[in-house]
């Protein structure tokens, strides 16, 4: 089986917390203090973009059903969760019943300093996971079908940069909510609290066991993601890349990928990276190996950011990646603005007649 590296926000610690705006009060509103004061003596403020507690503490559980669905998948032997506070999380985790009865011999928690760049998995699968096939996915994406075999058909030097589905996804929070609020994380009995049950809720079984949640993205909220799916019109998005490594990188083929996952375009220079650099073969057989994404809870968007820093633009990093290449004495063949558009044809996995670039 494969195993599946990836990281999690946890908005509870630090390194994610930081950067919350939360808002304050009823009226929808993160007020930051300004230097200096008013004419009456009082800290100025200036209002702007904010995300709600309720809102958060949904995004947080949608991320944990994502980790069940990957851990619990038949053709995942393992998963490599990467992640800066490991300590919270592992005490999150003893209190979900399917971690108890599957997660433990299946999630690795790994400690990471800060937020997670593309470096930081690819030397952990060079250092600890040679010759294993291993998928690194976004935080929000889980396996779904066709991956039976696909671990023998990911020869070495090769990988699946794979584009993503969206559907409707129903899971029941009620025990990571109760984890939550045994953490104290979450207190069931505050004011408002059952807001973090919308109107997508549904209850279903005996009475007061399940609280169920449902997320679709396949309606038209979010159709203006529609070309990064797994269709014909893709323009070159993927969240989650198949890959065998048959031996360690060195530095500086280490360095090349240190830029932040969540840079614009940051998969495009992967696959620029993977196949000028490291002269991969590269295909996008999602036709066959299905990944799906959650991403109902503060959904990405291009306006003001609520959470998080200024994501890094496509020339930015590329720039950056084709300098260190000129140091390594590796050809440079692409305009940086061109790398950013560099997309694989959507294909299946049929055994020998893949489309390979």
């Amino acid at each position: 089986g494969f195993t599946v590296v990836t990281s999690m926000q946890w908005f509870y610690g630090p390194t994610w917390g930081s950067t919350l705006r939360i808002c304050q009060g009823d009226n929808g509103k993160w007020y930051r203090p300004d230097v200096g004061s008013d004419t009456l003596g009082k800290p100025k403020r200036s209002e702007g973009p904010c995300v709600r507690w309720n809102d958060l503490h949904s995004r947080q559980m949608e991320l944990f059903e994502v980790l069940r669905r990957n851990a619990l998948h038949a053709q995942v032997a393992q998963v490599h969760l990467l992640v800066s506070e490991a300590a919270p999380i592992e005490r999150f985790l003893e209190h979900l019943p399917w971690h108890l009865r599957h997660g433990r011999s299946k999630i690795r928690l790994v400690q990471i300093a800060g937020r997670p760049t593309f470096r930081t998995y690819i030397e952990h699968i060079s250092k600890n996971l040679l010759n294993h096939a291993v998928v690194i996915t976004n935080q929000d994406i889980f396996l779904d079908t066709g991956w039976s075999g696909a671990a023998h058909a990911l020869a070495p030097r090769s990988a699946f940069f794979l584009s993503r589905y969206h559907e409707r996804v129903e899971y029941d929070v009620g025990h990571s909510l109760a984890a939550a609020a045994a953490t104290g994380h979450f207190n069931l009995t505050q004011p408002n609290s059952a807001a973090i049950f919308s109107a997508r809720q549904r209850r279903s079984g005996a009475e007061g066991t399940r609280r169920l949640r449902q997320c679709d993205m396949s309606g038209p909220k979010f159709a203006r993601w529609s070309r990064s799916l797994c269709t014909t019109s893709n323009y070159g998005s993927y969240d989650a890349y198949a890959l065998r490594l048959d031996k360690p990188l060195t530095e500086g083929e280490l360095d090349l990928f240190d830029y932040p996952q969540n840079a614009w375009g940051g998969e495009n220079v992967l696959l620029y990276i993977l196949l000028e650099a490291l002269h991969f073969r590269l295909s996008n057989p999602c036709l066959t190996l299905k990944i799906v994404h959650v991403h109902c809870e503060m959904p990405t968007n291009f306006g003001p950011r609520v959470i998080g820093d200024q994501r890094l633009g496509k020339k930015q990093v590329a720039i950056q990646v084709q300098t260190k290449m000129r140091r390594l004495g590796l050809p440079v063949t692409i305009a940086a603005e061109n790398i950013g558009t560099l997309a694989l044809n959507v294909t299946a996995l049929s055994g020998g007649n893949d489309r390979w670039w």
